[in-house]
């Protein structure tokens, strides 16, 4: 679910969450950040070639037939099309998850372990580097995943917190506040 703006300080319930960023955190922070970038179009666009793909390699390999550079044309076809069909499902997300792991552990000493404080004025981040404090305000958008509750600051700037840290009442107040204070678009991740 996305929420855009439309008020401050619609949190009723202070959540208050530490914890270091594991490799499946990274992992799936990557994966939906990824994700969200993509747009429905898109993903509609490639299966619809993918689709127009593999029908036209399997009717051209039924009816045309012809000689070995034929088949091999109509093969390479209907995998091109099956490429389209699973690249968003499967291929893309496979991507994402390996070069996320090879960044986590290239990064892994400099993450550190914070804490996450959300009130109904905004959030506030400490760690043993910052400490900083975002009112509602400056928060252009905030979209729940399966995975996470991401803030977004501006254009790719963000503020994450996993779901798994949560208790049902927190995320059950995290959401309802959303959705009181801002409107509802649906992205279907």
């Amino acid at each position: 679910m996305n929420w855009e703006r439309k008020a401050i300080g619609f949190l009723r319930m202070e959540i208050t969450v530490s914890f270091l960023t594991t490799m499946e955190d990274y992992q799936n922070m990557r994966l939906d950040l990824a994700k969200l970038g993509v747009a429905g179009w898109e993903r509609i666009s490639m299966k619809g070639l993918g689709y127009l793909a593999v029908v036209s390699g399997i009717a051209g390999a039924v009816l045309k037939g012809g000689k070995l550079s034929s088949w091999i044309a109509w093969a390479v076809l209907l995998l091109t099309g099956l490429f389209c069909l699973f690249y968003y499902d499967r291929i893309f997300s496979y991507l994402i998850i390996r070069r996320a792991r090879k960044e986590y552990e290239s990064l892994k000493e400099k993450l550190y372990a914070q804490t996450i404080r959300i009130t109904g004025e905004g959030i506030e981040i400490s760690d043993i580097r910052q400490e900083c404090r975002y009112p509602f305000s400056i928060f252009y958008r905030c979209v729940r995943t399966e995975h996470l509750f991401v803030f977004y600051l501006g254009i790719g700037m963000t503020r994450a917190v996993p779901v798994r840290l949560l208790t049902a009442e927190e995320q059950a107040a995290l959401d309802a506040a959303a959705a009181e204070a801002v409107r509802p678009i649906d992205l279907n991740i």
